[in-house]
Protein backbone atom coordinates (compact mmCIF):
# COMPACT_ATOMS: atom_id res chain seq x y z
CA UNK A 1 0.00 0.00 0.00
CA UNK A 2 1.18 3.40 -1.05
CA UNK A 3 2.01 6.20 1.29
CA UNK A 4 -0.74 8.52 2.47
CA UNK A 5 -0.01 12.03 0.97
CA UNK A 6 0.27 15.20 3.44
CA UNK A 7 0.66 18.79 2.79
CA UNK A 8 3.64 19.46 4.35
CA UNK A 9 4.82 22.56 2.82
CA UNK A 10 2.63 23.47 0.58
CA UNK A 11 0.00 26.65 1.70
CA UNK A 12 -1.27 27.07 -1.63
CA UNK A 13 -4.86 26.85 -0.43
CA UNK A 14 -4.01 29.13 2.22
CA UNK A 15 -3.71 31.99 -0.04
CA UNK A 16 -6.20 30.99 -3.04
CA UNK A 17 -9.47 30.36 -0.77
CA UNK A 18 -11.70 32.13 0.81
CA UNK A 19 -12.24 31.01 4.86
CA UNK A 20 -15.04 32.94 5.77
CA UNK A 21 -14.47 32.12 9.37
CA UNK A 22 -11.50 34.21 9.30
CA UNK A 23 -13.04 36.71 6.90
CA UNK A 24 -10.23 36.06 4.13
CA UNK A 25 -11.02 36.73 0.45
CA UNK A 26 -9.84 34.59 -1.99
CA UNK A 27 -6.48 35.27 -3.49
CA UNK A 28 -5.33 36.70 -0.23
CA UNK A 29 -2.38 34.89 1.74
CA UNK A 30 -3.84 33.80 5.03
CA UNK A 31 -2.49 35.95 7.80
CA UNK A 32 -1.85 32.00 9.91
CA UNK A 33 -0.20 30.92 6.99
CA UNK A 34 3.68 30.41 7.79
CA UNK A 35 5.01 30.83 4.37
CA UNK A 36 8.65 30.25 5.51
CA UNK A 37 8.48 27.14 6.90
CA UNK A 38 5.24 25.64 5.53
CA UNK A 39 2.02 25.00 7.64
CA UNK A 40 -0.38 26.74 9.62
CA UNK A 41 0.77 28.80 12.66
CA UNK A 42 -2.59 27.99 14.17
CA UNK A 43 -3.08 24.54 13.39
CA UNK A 44 -5.23 22.36 15.76
CA UNK A 45 -7.14 25.54 16.38
CA UNK A 46 -7.76 26.67 12.51
CA UNK A 47 -11.80 27.06 11.19
CA UNK A 48 -13.36 23.36 10.40
CA UNK A 49 -13.46 24.69 6.33
CA UNK A 50 -9.30 24.60 6.88
CA UNK A 51 -9.57 21.06 8.73
CA UNK A 52 -12.22 19.54 6.12
CA UNK A 53 -10.74 20.76 2.82
CA UNK A 54 -8.51 18.24 0.91
CA UNK A 55 -7.55 19.23 -2.48
CA UNK A 56 -7.77 16.70 -5.55
CA UNK A 57 -3.52 16.15 -5.42
CA UNK A 58 -4.48 14.63 -1.58
CA UNK A 59 -7.46 12.55 -2.34
CA UNK A 60 -6.86 11.27 -6.13
CA UNK A 61 -4.28 8.52 -6.34
CA UNK A 62 -3.24 9.16 -9.88
CA UNK A 63 -2.23 12.70 -9.27
CA UNK A 64 2.13 11.78 -9.02
CA UNK A 65 4.26 15.01 -7.09
CA UNK A 66 4.02 16.76 -10.47
CA UNK A 67 0.32 17.45 -9.57
CA UNK A 68 0.88 18.63 -6.12
CA UNK A 69 0.05 22.36 -5.82
CA UNK A 70 3.22 23.77 -4.73
CA UNK A 71 4.97 21.93 -7.58
CA UNK A 72 1.97 23.00 -10.53
CA UNK A 73 1.17 26.41 -9.35
CA UNK A 74 -2.77 25.66 -8.89
CA UNK A 75 -4.61 23.58 -7.12
CA UNK A 76 -7.63 21.38 -8.39
CA UNK A 77 -10.89 20.58 -6.03
CA UNK A 78 -14.34 19.84 -6.74
CA UNK A 79 -16.82 21.92 -5.35
CA UNK A 80 -19.76 19.88 -6.35
CA UNK A 81 -19.91 16.70 -8.31
CA UNK A 82 -20.37 18.36 -11.69
CA UNK A 83 -17.39 21.00 -11.34
CA UNK A 84 -14.13 20.57 -11.17
CA UNK A 85 -12.37 24.18 -10.26
CA UNK A 86 -8.38 24.65 -10.89
CA UNK A 87 -7.70 27.86 -8.38
CA UNK A 88 -3.80 28.83 -9.83
CA UNK A 89 -1.00 31.14 -7.98
CA UNK A 90 -1.37 34.26 -9.31
CA UNK A 91 2.30 34.86 -9.65
CA UNK A 92 2.18 31.57 -11.74
CA UNK A 93 -0.92 32.92 -14.35
CA UNK A 94 -0.29 30.01 -17.19
CA UNK A 95 0.77 27.34 -14.84
CA UNK A 96 -2.53 25.53 -15.78
CA UNK A 97 -1.76 25.78 -19.78
CA UNK A 98 1.80 24.05 -19.73
CA UNK A 99 2.07 19.80 -19.97
CA UNK A 100 0.47 17.53 -18.83
CA UNK A 101 -2.09 19.48 -16.99
CA UNK A 102 -3.81 21.38 -19.73
CA UNK A 103 -4.19 18.36 -21.73
CA UNK A 104 -5.85 16.49 -18.81
CA UNK A 105 -7.99 19.72 -18.34
CA UNK A 106 -9.00 19.58 -21.66
CA UNK A 107 -9.76 15.87 -21.73
CA UNK A 108 -12.23 16.69 -18.19
CA UNK A 109 -13.97 19.05 -20.10
CA UNK A 110 -15.76 16.63 -22.15
CA UNK A 111 -18.30 16.27 -19.30
CA UNK A 112 -19.76 19.20 -20.61
CA UNK A 113 -20.47 18.02 -24.53
CA UNK A 114 -23.28 15.90 -22.15
CA UNK A 115 -23.90 17.92 -19.70
CA UNK A 116 -22.26 16.03 -16.90
CA UNK A 117 -19.97 18.11 -15.76
CA UNK A 118 -17.79 21.62 -16.18
CA UNK A 119 -13.95 22.72 -15.68
CA UNK A 120 -13.19 25.82 -14.54
CA UNK A 121 -9.99 27.52 -13.96
CA UNK A 122 -9.89 30.70 -11.53
CA UNK A 123 -6.76 32.94 -12.15
CA UNK A 124 -7.27 35.53 -9.61
CA UNK A 125 -10.51 37.80 -10.74
CA UNK A 126 -10.72 35.58 -14.25
CA UNK A 127 -12.47 32.56 -14.98
CA UNK A 128 -11.51 30.68 -17.52
CA UNK A 129 -14.51 28.32 -18.81
CA UNK A 130 -13.09 25.29 -20.68
CA UNK A 131 -14.60 23.28 -23.51
CA UNK A 132 -12.62 20.75 -25.25
CA UNK A 133 -13.13 23.02 -28.50
CA UNK A 134 -12.08 26.60 -27.01
CA UNK A 135 -11.70 28.24 -24.09
CA UNK A 136 -13.87 31.14 -23.13
CA UNK A 137 -12.78 33.84 -20.69
CA UNK A 138 -14.82 35.42 -18.47
CA UNK A 139 -12.90 38.85 -16.77
CA UNK A 140 -13.25 40.67 -13.15
CA UNK A 141 -15.55 38.49 -11.61
CA UNK A 142 -16.75 40.05 -8.55
CA UNK A 143 -16.29 37.65 -4.90
CA UNK A 144 -18.85 35.53 -4.60
CA UNK A 145 -20.05 35.34 -7.83
CA UNK A 146 -21.44 31.90 -9.58
CA UNK A 147 -20.07 30.89 -12.92
CA UNK A 148 -21.46 28.27 -14.83
CA UNK A 149 -20.65 26.52 -18.18
CA UNK A 150 -22.52 24.40 -20.55
CA UNK A 151 -23.43 24.69 -24.77
CA UNK A 152 -26.51 27.08 -26.15
CA UNK A 153 -27.85 24.68 -28.58
CA UNK A 154 -28.70 26.24 -32.22
CA UNK A 155 -30.72 23.62 -34.15
CA UNK A 156 -27.98 20.53 -34.77
CA UNK A 157 -25.57 22.98 -33.51
CA UNK A 158 -23.54 23.67 -30.36
CA UNK A 159 -22.08 26.83 -28.83
CA UNK A 160 -19.93 27.12 -25.86
CA UNK A 161 -21.30 29.52 -23.13
CA UNK A 162 -19.73 30.74 -20.09
CA UNK A 163 -22.34 32.95 -17.75
CA UNK A 164 -21.53 34.82 -14.48
CA UNK A 165 -24.26 35.74 -12.40
CA UNK A 166 -23.26 38.04 -9.33
CA UNK A 167 -25.21 38.25 -5.78
CA UNK A 168 -27.59 41.34 -7.28
CA UNK A 169 -28.98 40.03 -10.46
CA UNK A 170 -26.40 40.97 -12.80
CA UNK A 171 -25.66 38.33 -15.65
CA UNK A 172 -22.43 38.49 -17.84
CA UNK A 173 -22.25 35.54 -20.74
CA UNK A 174 -19.15 35.00 -23.28
CA UNK A 175 -20.23 32.49 -26.16
CA UNK A 176 -17.58 30.49 -28.03
CA UNK A 177 -17.73 29.69 -31.67
CA UNK A 178 -20.70 27.26 -33.73
CA UNK A 179 -19.81 23.60 -33.75
CA UNK A 180 -21.52 20.73 -35.09
CA UNK A 181 -22.77 17.77 -32.95
CA UNK A 182 -20.49 14.63 -33.10
CA UNK A 183 -20.43 11.62 -33.96
CA UNK A 184 -19.74 8.65 -31.67
CA UNK A 185 -15.71 8.20 -30.99
CA UNK A 186 -15.59 11.79 -33.15
CA UNK A 187 -13.00 14.16 -31.60
CA UNK A 188 -14.39 17.44 -30.88
CA UNK A 189 -12.91 20.83 -31.71
CA UNK A 190 -14.62 20.65 -35.53
CA UNK A 191 -16.07 23.92 -35.77
CA UNK A 192 -18.97 24.53 -38.48
CA UNK A 193 -16.78 26.72 -40.61
CA UNK A 194 -14.02 23.98 -40.63
CA UNK A 195 -16.11 21.23 -41.79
Amino acid sequence: MSEAKVCGTCTLCCELLVIKELDKPENRVCEHQNKAEGGCRIYGRHPASCQSFRCHWLTYPAFDDSWKPDACHFLIMQPTPQVLVACVDTEHPDAWRAEPYYSQLKQWSEATLTARGAVLVYVGADVWAIFPEEDLLLQDKPEGALVEAGYIREGDLRRPAAMLKTADGDVRTVTGGLYRELQPGEPAGQTQDSL
